[in-house]
């Protein structure tokens, strides 16, 4: 088949290959006539203009250089590149505030009190909402990134959060019990539509589902009640992100929401090969009408 259209799948240099999951995404590109090449996103010898879309993938670096990548989307949007998801989405989605904006809009998620960068981390701050262990986060990070857990009246815990404020901003969160007992849900949706769910499980004494800290992951069935509470969550973003995934634990058969991933996140179509072919089924009506945002 010829090539009709040309994109590219963005990783980073220390990690350049696709993964087993975006492998499959670009075999079923080249079955559709999609060509598509790979690049790390601070590639300079690059140009960018000559693909009908650039799509993020594995760019899984951009938080130790935020200024960095937002700098290079910057330089994509002036160009006028097709970038997906889009600029708007990324920017939001680049700050895990975008929680907190959510929760006003009536989602539920983790409780999550929001400290600015420089701000005192009184332990007042903490005991008033009577947690007893918390987990801190960088508010720009990925693949649990700098984020630890400890007890509120541990001194060394608000040294360890007053540290991180010196030069980034911070979520502060109360370990939930559901993500060491239970795991964490990963939904991913293709255009606003459902594809695939799986259950990430921390080892053993950790709290963290990341294959980097040892995690597991696995294909699991997601009930239709579920799936449509976390479409909700989708219904207030616009345009509709071509590919998302949806973070969550179930408490009482509600899902809480964890984290919202739009920019680079690992979709598991390995663990799910149909999920590959309908994503590039996406992609490509999205050339066709020429219906991505800029």
């Amino acid at each position: 088949m010829k090539n009709k259209y040309s994109v590219c799948l963005v990783t980073f240099k220390e990690e350049s290959d696709l993964t087993a999951s975006d492998e499959l995404f670009s075999k079923c590109l080249g079955k559709l006539g999609i060509r598509a090449e790979v690049h790390p996103w601070d590639n300079s010898d690059v140009d960018w203009q000559l693909f009908d879309a650039v799509v993020l993938r594995s760019c899984w670096d951009y938080h130790y250089r935020p200024h960095e990548f937002v700098e290079w989307i910057n330089g994509l949007k002036t160009k006028n590149v097709n970038l997906i998801n889009t600029y708007d989405l990324v920017f939001w989605n680049m700050h895990k505030s975008y929680l907190l904006e959510l929760e006003r809009k009536g989602i539920s998620i983790v409780p999550t009190v929001y400290l600015k960068m420089g701000s005192n981390a009184h332990p007042s701050i903490l005991n008033e909402r009577g947690w007893n262990k918390i987990v801190v986060k960088p508010a720009i990070g990925t693949s649990a990134y700098e984020i630890f857990s400890g007890w509120v009246g541990d001194p060394k815990v608000l040294t360890k959060l007053e540290q991180l404020l010196l030069d980034q901003d911070v979520l502060v969160q109360p370990l939930m019990e559901e993500a060491s007992q239970v795991g964490e849900y990963s939904s991913v949706f293709f255009d606003g539509s459902y594809s695939h769910t799986v259950l990430k499980k921390p080892k053993e004494g950790d709290f963290r589902s990341n294959y980097e800290q040892g995690g597991t992951a696995s294909a699991v069935e997601q009930d239709d009640v579920t799936i449509k509470e976390l479409q909700k969550i989708l219904e207030l973003l616009s345009p509709t992100p071509l590919y998302a995934r949806v973070d969550y634990l179930m408490r009482d058969e509600q899902p809480i929401l964890m984290e919202l991933e739009l920019i680079e996140p690992g979709l598991y179509m390995d663990l799910f090969p149909p999920s590959a072919e309908s994503f590039a089924n996406q992609l490509r009506l999205k050339l066709k009408s020429s219906t991505i945002a800029r």
